[in-house]
């Protein structure tokens, strides 16, 4: 926890602190070679949020030299943070597309009734779940470390109104990610044989408070970006999130309310195989509307539709890290203190190929963790790895288990090259070594694919 800076109570007055400032600056113009003393983007914006805000100085003086030093260090970092956010996000959100695909199947055609639904949706959503806990860290922990001079991983309210916004909305993100991973690891470990009350308020209500926090924080963050038009990254990101979220609070609160009106009959194990009707009826599936079961259009399209809604966002989010607009969402005034770098259309394209082939790669290699684990605790995979002695079922699980390693940790290096590397050297012959890059994972990302869709068309692993 850093310590705080106290200004002079005669140097808090927004008119002297921002002459002084605007002077300071000025004088550093004129170091750096401008000859007519005029301000950077920068320095204006700065001096204007000091005069608006009463900020505090050590940030300010901070944000008024983001863009003198932004390649330096701190900017590389403050670049990494930003990345990985958007990349939790990304992958977070297709785990809980596909989780949310499959749950509506359950209802439809019976499909993923067995050991493939277990991996897509239980486990499925509980690595979505992890990812978006940690992309909604991230997320707080960027706006906590704006203008720190050392990194902190925690850090109380601020004591200004200079980050106030970022700093609850961001924290309220985090709040809403961590109650749904309760949600998740009650439905996967405690609530086939837990208590009643863990199912409702552990499994049920931790997933409405979840959708509550996103929506509170999504509002949050469109409040902080209300000067932002449709032309703007960040007005589309705000929008996405906001969908998303009220997408996620309205199946969560479906699910919620019905588990409250039971009449006390024993309550299913799991929320994605129930038909959404009060009374001992749970399962029967009778309760249509249309075609599709209540259930469906109640939980299972919201989830997918919404989680659709993030991974549009999260794309944004993205587009605003290769654009070096590095404070994201809940950070605005950092992205407008040095404006934007505006690369060619082609380049972006390019990179956005790249970027959802390792996306996609990491993701299905995270869902064949799934896959393995349960066909291997289904009754089929117990008598496969057994049948030939347990030697040989040692050996198969251990051959498993480094396969699914050596994709996980391949697709993530991936992800981590491309904080660096986020566009093509025009030295050879570097160039042709990024575009050999992008074959590898593109190949990789498809060989993905093809076990993944072999794996839920047969019986085994």
């Amino acid at each position: 926890m850093r310590k705080q800076t106290t200004l002079p109570a005669d140097a808090r007055r927004p008119a002297d602190q921002s002459a002084a400032v605007e002077e300071e600056l000025a004088i550093k113009a004129r170091l750096l070679g401008r000859g007519d003393g005029k301000l950077s983007t920068a320095a204006a914006m700065a001096s204007m949020l000091i005069a608006e805000r009463h900020s505090k100085a050590a940030r300010m003086k901070w944000l008024a030299s983001a863009g003198e030093h932004i390649h330096g260090h701190k900017w590389r970092w403050q670049s990494t943070v930003s990345f990985w956010i958007a990349a939790a996000f990304i992958i977070g959100s297709l785990l809980f597309v596909l989780g949310g695909l499959a749950s509506a199947l359950r209802h439809l055609t019976g499909m993923m009734n067995d050991w493939r639904g277990t991996a897509l949706v239980e486990y499925g959503y509980l690595a979505g779940g992890t990812y978006f806990t940690i992309g909604a860290y991230l997320g707080f922990f960027n706006v906590i470390n704006a203008g720190n001079a050392r990194v902190a991983f925690w850090e109380p309210p601020p004591d200004d109104d200079f980050w106030d916004a970022a700093y609850w909305g961001s924290l309220t993100y985090l709040v809403g990610a961590l109650c749904f991973q309760v949600a998740v690891i009650v439905v996967v470990w405690f609530a086939p044989t837990g208590p009643e009350w863990v199912k409702v308020y552990l499994e049920y209500g931790a997933q409405a408070a979840g959708g509550l926090c996103f929506t509170l924080a999504a509002l949050v963050e469109f409040s902080h970006n209300r000067s932002a038009s449709w032309r703007d990254h960040v007005w589309w990101l705000c929008v996405w999130y906001l969908l998303g979220s009220v997408l996620f609070l309205v199946a969560a609160a479906l699910a919620f309310g019905a588990v409250l009106m039971d009449d006390g009959s024993t309550l299913p194990a799991d929320l994605h195989r129930r038909a959404l009707v009060a009374g001992p009826a749970w399962d029967t599936g009778i309760a249509q509307v249309g075609t599709l079961p209540f259930s469906v259009w109640a939980v299972d399209v919201p989830y997918t539709v919404g989680s659709f809604a993030f991974w549009l966002g999260s794309w944004v989010q993205w587009r605003m890290w290769r654009n070096d607009q590095f404070g994201l969402g809940m950070l605005s005034e950092v992205n407008a203190a040095f404006g934007a770098k505006r690369a060619s259309p082609q380049g972006e394209r390019t990179e956005a190929v790249s970027m959802m082939a390792k996306t996609v790669y990491a993701t299905l290699a995270v869902l064949n963790i799934g896959l393995a684990v349960a066909f291997d605790g289904s009754a089929h995979g117990r008598h496969e790895l057994v049948d030939d002695g347990l030697r040989h079922g040692l050996l198969v699980a251990f051959d498993q288990l480094t396969h699914i390693a050596a994709d996980v940790v391949a697709s993530h290096s991936l992800l981590l090259l491309a904080t660096v590397l986020h566009a093509t050297p025009t030295i050879e012959p570097f160039n042709y070594l990024t575009w050999l890059l992008r074959v590898v994972e593109a190949l990789w990302c498809l060989a993905e694919i093809l076990t993944f869709l072999s794996l839920m068309a047969g019986d085994g692993m």
